[in-house]
């Protein structure tokens, strides 16, 4: 089970959309298997490996013809299922987000809940 909490800083923009992750790991395993999606996105993103105990500050600039829509973060299981939670329910085109993600557990289960 991955525990994952999260806050925002919102931010508006005039012009283009800038999305930065702040995600940190607080588990004791080294995590290699996250992607990122967004509404529209042709091709998913890999988060790069977060270390154990450590954080990553990814920036994700939003594609130009991009309207609205969600973000999310997810991986896929053992049984080749996606498991994902949302990172931001809704933003659209003008706006900067800062989000941070912490991962407080993993376990056997795999499995990614929100507070």
């Amino acid at each position: 089970m991955i525990y994952c909490f999260y806050n925002f800083i919102f931010n508006s923009s005039i012009t283009a959309i800038r999305v930065t992750l702040i995600i940190n790991n607080e588990t004791s395993k080294n995590i290699d298997y996250l992607k990122l999606n967004y509404t529209g996105l042709k091709k998913d993103i890999d988060i790069p490996v977060i270390k154990s105990n450590d954080n990553i500050k990814y920036k994700v600039d939003i594609d130009n013809d991009f309207r609205e829509g969600s973000m999310n973060i997810y991986y896929v299981d053992a049984n080749n299922k996606k498991v994902k939670f949302i990172v931001v329910g809704y933003f659209e085109k003008g706006y900067k987000d800062t989000i941070n993600v912490s991962i407080k557990e993993i376990n056997d289960e795999i499995e990614i809940t929100t507070n």
